[in-house]
């Protein structure tokens, strides 16, 4: 598991347990190294790129120990405390660097994903009669 040195006892609750759900859930992404980075977006297959503003490769550890844009200090380790300070950190430096990507909204039909687009196109097509024609072909 990614920094399981973090937590020492799971059976307690973790610093920030009381935090609002949108900030308590970012947190953990950070503790857990997965979120909505460039780097997973990327190997998701829903960015096109991994890159950071600074031109490195964006994961969450990125973003939090490293970044010159972003980064906390303390580290992760400091982060984990969930104190006024990492907080205030999570709501505006962390959803900032998470902010800057384009994203995309996955169109699915009954045979599964049909196409990836962005929500400028969906805008573009909201007219077109969904699910499109299909072509019927009898074997014989």
């Amino acid at each position: 598991m990614v920094n399981q040195s973090l937590v020492p006892d799971p059976t307690i609750r973790q610093p920030g347990f009381d935090l609002p759900r949108h900030t308590w859930s970012m947190l953990n992404r950070f503790r857990t190294g997965r979120g909505t980075c460039r780097a997973d977006l990327h190997q998701w297959g829903l960015s096109t790129s991994e890159s950071c503003s600074c031109r490195q490769k964006q994961t969450m550890s990125h973003i939090v120990d490293s970044c010159p844009l972003s980064r906390f200090e303390g580290g992760l380790q400091q982060l984990h405390t969930a104190d006024d300070r990492a907080v205030h950190w999570l709501e505006m430096a962390a959803k900032k660097a998470l902010a800057k990507r384009k994203t995309t909204t996955w169109l699915v039909g009954a045979t599964g994903v049909i196409s990836g687009c962005s929500s400028q196109r969906i805008i573009e097509e909201k007219n077109t009669k969904w699910p499109p024609k299909q072509n019927k072909r009898m074997d014989r």
